[in-house]
């Protein structure tokens, strides 16, 4: 994916060096997109390992979220907030990424890495929704796939 990134043949979005020192650092930049009175701003965030990743949303600062700039006709809060990640979301794993490390201002989640099929967005206690693709295949015999 680097390699196409850089030849220019993908928007390779969401992918991000660890800054900072200790715990690391993550600054989630959107891309923003407008078309008529549609404005989108898409946040993406790839895969991290869980520990580091869990570490950095526990220490303040740590993850750094840049919503849209205020202009004179557009306030930050008429954008349309979507997340796209890639972690572990699921409670078997003890440093998995849970869904109130993410601000209540988003208003759509798409959770990849996770095997299992929830496409129904459903709506969390922050108020945003989220739905999980799951795999396209199996991958393995467990019920959730």
């Amino acid at each position: 994916m680097d390699i196409l990134a850089q030849a220019g043949l993908v928007n390779y979005f969401g992918k991000h060096g660890l800054g900072g020192g200790g715990a690391g650092r993550v600054d989630l930049k959107p891309v923003l997109m407008r078309k008529g009175l549609t404005k989108l701003a898409l946040y993406g965030l790839g895969y991290i390992r869980d520990n580091r990743l869990h570490q950095m949303f526990s220490v303040k600062g740590c993850v750094r979220w840049h919503r849209p700039a205020e202009t004179s006709d557009c306030a930050s809060s008429s954008w349309f907030n979507v997340m796209l990640i890639h972690q572990n979301r699921a409670a078997h794993s003890k440093n998995a990424i849970s869904d109130r490390y993410l601000p209540e201002w988003l208003d759509y989640v798409v959770w990849g890495h996770e095997h299992e099929c929830l496409i129904e967005p459903t709506e969390v206690p922050g108020g945003f929704h989220i739905s999980q693709p799951g795999s396209s295949v199996v991958t393995s015999l467990i019920e959730g796939e």
